[in-house]
C-alpha cells in the first residue's frame, strides 16, 4: 500500500489539514525566518515519547509547503 492508495482516516484529516488562501506575502528571506518558528510550534504540544503509546497514537507526517500563489506574475 502506497500514500496515494491509503486509506485515509477523515477525522486525522480534518484535525491536521491547514491551507491559508489569503493574500499573504513573504520574500524569500522572510520564508526562511518563518521556518524555526513554525517548527517549534509543531513540536511544543508533542508529549515525551512513552513506551507505550495509546492505540490510536499512529505514526504522522507534518508538512509545510510554501510556493508562488498561482496566477502570479
Amino acid at each position: 500500500m502506497n500514500a496515494i492508495s491509503e486509506d485515509r482516516d477523515d477525522r486525522r484529516r480534518d484535525a491536521g489539514t491547514l491551507s491559508d488562501s489569503g493574500d499573504l506575502r513573504m520574500t524569500p528571506s522572510q520564508l526562511k525566518a518563518l521556518k524555526p518558528e513554525l517548527t517549534a510550534g509543531i513540536a511544543r504540544p508533542v508529549p515525551d515519547p512513552k513506551p507505550e503509546p495509546t492505540p490510536d497514537a499512529l505514526p504522522v507526517v507534518v508538512q509545510l509547503q510554501s510556493r508562488k500563489k498561482r496566477g502570479t506574475v
